[in-house]
């Protein structure tokens, strides 16, 4: 049976601050995700290299990173909260 060390409190109250920062990036990236297609439809000079289709899927796929990336975290900050 291997436990996990405990790590001294700070050093746990460390990480799990970084953890939580680390979470405020998530809408920082959805909102640089999603504004790249925004900035694209504006500034595109007509061309289709932008179909709607390619469009649609970054859009699903982005949402999709988004969501994995939410998951990992909240898994990741659910473990290192103190149990006392």
């Amino acid at each position: 049976m291997t436990d996990k060390p405990k790590l001294p409190r700070s050093d746990a109250r460390r990480r799990l601050r970084k953890l939580a920062e680390l979470s405020l990036l998530i809408p920082l990236m959805g909102f640089a995700f999603f504004l790249t297609p925004l900035i694209d439809a504006f500034t595109s000079d007509g061309d289709a290299a932008a179909t709607p289709i390619a469009i649609a899927g970054y859009i699903f796929g982005a949402w999709a990173f988004l969501i994995v990336a939410t998951l990992i975290i909240s898994r990741l900050l659910v473990a290192h909260v103190p149990s006392d």
